[in-house]
């Protein structure tokens, strides 16, 4: 057997498992829709890298691109600001990472936001479209 050919076969395996490891992050059509997503008192803005989102007085920033998996979920931290109102305190706020969580359900998402609150973790339905950010805090 030739030298060449007995490295041939690892080398190509190691290539198609780089190739499918890859191929599942650069692959669009695995990653949310960019563009507004909106519903009653959120909105979601993707970006190809990032997104912001916005929440009764809270606002945060995703800094990865949002990937979906075989059943069209996803699960991303997010780094969230509080922006007028009561900030919750103690060791819950501190220890409590962030998270968006959501699935697509035909046009609609359902998205789950976590952190630490009283009204948290909470539940919304976006739709792919412009709409209002969510109103101004008390």
């Amino acid at each position: 057997m030739a030298p060449t050919a007995r490295f041939r076969a690892p080398l190509l395996a190691q290539a198609l498992v780089l190739g499918l490891l890859t191929g599942c992050a650069t692959d669009p059509s695995d990653r949310l829709a960019e563009g507004p997503w909106s519903g009653p008192d959120v909105l979601l803005v993707v970006g190809p890298d990032s997104s912001l989102v916005y929440l009764p007085c809270r606002f945060g920033v995703v800094r990865e691109p949002i990937a979906l998996d075989g059943e069209r979920r996803f699960s991303v931290p997010v780094v969230l600001v509080f922006r007028g109102g009561v900030a919750p305190a103690g060791p819950a706020l501190l220890l409590a990472p962030d998270r968006l969580d959501g699935r697509l359900r035909g046009s609609m998402m359902e998205l789950t936001v976590t952190t630490a609150g009283p009204d948290f973790p909470a539940t919304y339905r976006l739709f792919h479209r412009s709409g209002p950010p969510p109103a101004p805090c008390p």
